[in-house]
């Protein structure tokens, strides 16, 4: 399948005589507001300078029952104006490219000129207002055509209180056309590489789903590519998330507070609307039957009280035998088990694969608190305190386990894949200096650690991950596991695992993920002897999100 290319030039040229342009209802952003601008609304970009560049390039168009489809060869995308959402025009397949997209405006974001002196609020504050201005006096330079197509992007509804729109107003100076330009930017805006900003007309029109079957991803240039994670089929809705990987692994309640906050709507997706799938036990009534096992999920139910909305939440019955859940005692365990993981330094929860990168600095407490913040050693020597930390994260994991009805528990995965890089830096650093590499040495014979308890911890993470996305959904976290395991596979050495297999598998699942232009036939055709942890841990890189 040829990839469906848009260039959007004049917003004339898309639409025929009769066509009307209406603006979406529902948030379309592909990107989440942070509380500072290195993060958020333009990603790493700063708030500033703004050029405008309007692509000047032709389009083929096509207009069919389900809306306007824009190709080049083959229709694989098209908007929906009755439903409102971008559909799948063909059958495709996991890795397969719907739409490459071009820009209807690029903005350069610069910092230059801003006061960064105040509270972390008054920068975040002071960025907004200078891009704000920076903004309005661009969309003045834009000529009506241009002016037609941004504006039919979503704008959030004038009576949203979640959103602070004073600074707009400001920069507006009482026009309505500025103010709904600038609210489309902040909601619609689409990070692009080397602090630029991009408006898309179909990538824009994309609507949320916490279980995505595409991905955005964006080149130097403006470039944009729509590609599938899991198949699709043709009238298939076509789906992104607005947050990022890591935050469609959050709890439900987080999720939907996120989108609310920012795109102004409540989620209500196939994983909103079940119960939650990473708040989930086994039923402890069928443990104790010795049956197979249903789940108890926390499941949410939407009130209004007063003018507000509020989110009541349950223990749902066993989805196998009805049993009524002990709520108090989910509940308590789950928080005793959270404490505990809590408890743990910050570094052994969050940071861990960031010293299992090929060219990372040494386990260090220097390297840890550049990483992560001061250390409290205590009494401890460095290289004690460092090992000792990574053998209690792997204790925990071992103990977790015994604990069988929590089995499904986001718990569970977001442990099991610590504790997989905690074993795989204790054998990194057994190979260290010579005190650090003494306590690593101690530290996996006092634990019997194998190669082979590491590659099961990040299976059991990337199986939860999988039951998440989907099981045959392309996902980054899944390819950095697959990472993690060949890494295991490494140190298990000849008639073990099979590493080159599993570099392989994850190298399979990021190449289509990669965004345009770092995808090439060179690339794809590499061979084994060339596809190294190096080479691998690059290609990931560039999927960080």
């Amino acid at each position: 399948m040829q990839p469906c290319t848009v260039h959007i030039g004049s917003i004339s040229e898309l639409l025929p005589a009769g066509v009307r342009v209406q603006c979406h209802p529902k948030p379309h952003a592909v990107q989440k507001e942070a509380p500072l601008a290195l993060a958020g609304l333009v990603g790493c970009n700063a708030f500033a300078k703004f050029k405008i560049r309007r692509v000047e390039q032709s389009v083929q168009r096509r207009f069919g029952a389900a809306g306007a489809a824009y190709s080049t060869k083959q229709s694989a995308i098209a908007y929906d104006e009755e439903s409102q959402c971008l559909r799948a025009m063909l059958n495709l397949s996991a890795g397969e490219v719907l739409l490459e997209e071009s820009p209807l405006v690029l903005l350069e974001d610069s910092a230059e000129g801003v006061d960064d002196l105040g509270s972390e609020e008054d920068l975040w504050r002071g960025f907004r207002r200078h891009r704000c201005f920076k903004a309005a006096d661009t969309f003045k330079l834009l000529d009506a055509d241009a002016r037609t197509a941004v504006l039919s992007l979503y704008t959030p509804a004038s009576e949203n209180q979640l959103q602070d729109w004073s600074v707009e107003q400001e920069a507006a100076g009482g026009d309505p056309e500025v103010l709904r330009f600038l609210q489309v930017l902040r909601v619609n805006g689409i990070e692009v590489p080397f602090s630029f900003t991009g408006l898309y007309n179909l990538a824009c029109r994309a609507n949320h789903s916490c279980a995505p079957c595409c991905r955005v991803s964006v080149a130097e240039g403006g470039q944009l590519r729509i590609v599938a994670l899991r198949p699709i089929l043709a009238g298939d809705e076509v789906t992104v998330s607005y947050l990022s990987e890591l935050e469609l692994l959050e709890v439900g309640s987080v999720r939907r507070k996120m989108l609310e906050t920012t795109w102004d709507f409540r989620c209500t997706c196939s994983r909103c609307s079940a119960p939650d799938d990473r708040r989930s036990t086994l039923c402890r009534a069928c443990i104790g039957a010795g049956r197979p096992s249903g789940l108890v999920a926390l499941q949410t139910r939407t009130v209004q009280l007063g003018g507000a909305t509020a989110e009541l939440e349950s223990w749902s019955v066993c989805s196998k035998c009805g049993a009524v859940p002990e709520a108090s005692v989910l509940t308590e365990s789950e928080n005793i088990w959270v404490r505990r993981y809590e408890q743990l330094p910050s570094w052994c929860r969050d940071s861990l694969r960031s010293f299992l990168a090929p060219k990372a600095p040494k386990l260090s407490i220097a390297a840890i608190e550049e990483e992560d913040g001061p250390v409290d050693l205590q009494t401890q020597d460095e290289a004690t305190y460092v090992a000792q930390s990574l053998a209690d994260m792997i204790q925990l994991h071992r103990d977790f386990a015994q604990v069988e009805f929590l089995e499904a528990h986001w718990l569970a995965a977001d442990i099991a894949g610590a504790s997989a890089a905690a074993g795989l830096l204790l054998y990194k650093g057994a190979d260290g200096d010579r005190a650090l590499s003494d306590a690593c040495k101690d530290t996996i014979s006092r634990l019997e650690l194998k190669p082979e308890e590491i590659s099961r911890a990040a299976e059991k993470r990337l199986q939860a991950v999988r039951g998440v996305f989907g099981e045959d959904t392309f996902s980054v976290e899944a390819a950095q596991l697959l990472r993690l395991k060949a890494l295991a596979a490494d140190i298990d050495g000849p008639g073990g695992m099979e590493p080159m297999e599993l570099r392989r598998r994850s190298f399979e699942i990021a190449l289509p993920l990669l965004p345009p232009g770092k995808h090439s036939a060179s690339i794809s055709a590499i061979p084994d002897k060339d596809l190294t942890d190096d080479f691998l841990y690059d290609v990931l890189l560039e999927l960080a999100e």
